[in-house]
């Protein structure tokens, strides 16, 4: 008895030239059946020309010696039908996801095609901004694994022989920001996070430029930039890494303001501090504001003759006149504060540093003692400041008591000859936010006056 061959169909897409079928009641011993395989296009090339033989199972419900032949085409035009939209988490933060799956011939099937951070291609249109979304991921499963992974099945088991099923993850390229206000200089603090995949350029600005997976193993990567920002990766799966960038002083809203040191300036302040003015040797004669020497480069003294009644001879005694006297108690200042990286305070260091670790910018009225002993003439005036100047005593031939000599003492000015305007008086280094905070404290000349 002749068994009927009954053809079923389905549609496992919503394209109806996507058709998968299978016919019953075939009998293997007729010639037009007997040398079929599985990937055999279908023997009726006319009708089903893309077709190919995918499984073969018995159908003894059919007859005996009958059997059921699944046929299956690669599927066209998928993209249209085949995306899923969802969230995926990479580092604790959730980017825009879409999964593709794609029935594929398993010969043809590439590991390293589509390369990762490869544009998603073929994008619904009005769904998607396809410019932003890369490949992620890229994984292959039976189609019948698919099913039992509580995942919607794209193709019946008896595929299995011949197609898989390709799933890409897209996600979308995008930066995740933070802001936070930085109480320490009145701006903002600004956190920014993305991913990287294998293969894709980390910093183009590097010579050459540098993979993410090349980057992460370079430590100069993950330090205190000059510009105050420090970043650092996750990795987060065998391909992707999230990296973070972490202002660590502001990148905008600061104050416009000198870089004393090299580095950021963060801010500048007034303030009041108790400091030590000395006393000033010498007096404005000429009104200028310079002070004055006395004639013939002799000290401003004043001085007072005495004269011996026996013998008629004249001592002199003097006392200094000073200019402006020493003064301590508050002080008007401004402090300057800068932030340097490690390489920045380096550099300052090279410039501008001592022994004793300061940065060599603090400036110091440097005062002097004057002491000269002669006859007839001394003097002991405790520490000041002054301008160049000499003491002399010239005992001539007729003394009754000294022989004759001239005796001569010169003093070269201090470094400064009056209270400055202003000066520096203080430089704190300090460690901070992975680099230094570096305090300057100016103060100025105090104004009796005001």
């Amino acid at each position: 008895m002749a068994h009927k061959v009954t053809r079923t169909k389905s549609f496992p897409t919503p394209l109806i030239q996507d058709v998968l079928f299978y016919e019953t009641g075939i009998d293997r011993s007729k010639e037009i059946y007997a040398d079929l395989e599985f990937g055999d296009p279908h023997y009726d090339q006319e009708r089903w020309p893309d077709h190919y033989l995918v499984d073969i199972q018995p159908s003894p419900q059919v007859g005996d010696n009958t059997f059921t032949y699944f046929w299956a085409a690669p599927r066209e035009d998928q993209d249209k039908y085949n995306w899923e939209h969802s969230k995926a988490d990479f580092g604790g933060k959730r980017y825009d996801s879409i999964l593709r799956s794609y029935v594929t011939v398993r010969s043809a099937y590439t590991p390293d095609l589509p390369k990762l951070g490869t544009q998603m291609p073929n994008v619904p249109v009005g769904k998607f901004d396809y410019s932003n979304f890369i490949l992620v991921g890229k994984e292959q499963s039976r189609i019948s694994e698919r099913g039992r992974r509580s995942q919607a099945t794209i193709g019946s088991p008896e595929m299995d022989s011949m197609f898989v099923v390709e799933l890409h993850t897209y996600v979308k390229k995008s930066t995740i920001v933070a802001e936070r206000y930085d109480a320490s200089t009145n701006g903002p603090l600004y956190t920014r996070q993305t991913f990287y995949v294998r293969g894709e350029v980390y910093d183009s600005d590097a010579e050459p430029p540098k993979k993410i997976e090349d980057a992460v193993e370079d430590a100069s990567y993950w330090v205190p930039t000059d510009a105050g920002q420090v970043s650092e990766f996750q990795q987060v799966s065998a391909d992707v890494w999230v990296v973070t960038t972490q202002d660590l002083i502001p990148q905008s809203g600061l104050p416009t303001g000198d870089a004393v040191f090299g580095g950021t300036f963060l801010r500048s302040y007034g303030t009041s501090i108790n400091y030590t003015w000395p006393d000033v040797l010498g007096s404005d004669i000429e009104g200028d504001g310079t002070p004055a020497t006395g004639t013939d480069n002799q000290p401003p003294f004043n001085i007072a003759v005495w004269t011996y009644k026996d013998s008629g001879a004249d001592r002199y005694f003097f006392y200094p006149v000073y200019r402006r006297n020493g003064y301590r108690g508050p002080t008007k200042a401004t402090v300057h504060e800068e932030w340097l990286s490690e390489s920045q305070m380096a550099t300052a260091k090279a410039k501008d540093r001592k022994a004793d670790g300061s940065l060599d910018i603090v400036e110091t009225m440097e005062t002097e003692r004057i002491y000269y002993v002669a006859p007839y003439l001394s003097a002991n005036i405790p520490a000041c400041l002054h301008g160049t100047f000499y003491l002399q005593t010239n005992i001539g031939s007729s003394d009754p008591t000294w022989e004759q000599q001239n005796y001569r003492r010169d003093w070269a000015a201090t470094n400064f000859t009056d209270w400055p305007d202003s000066l520096v008086v203080d430089v704190n280094i300090s460690p901070s936010r992975g680099g230094y905070l570096v305090r300057k404290v100016t103060a100025y000349k105090p104004n009796f006056d005001e």
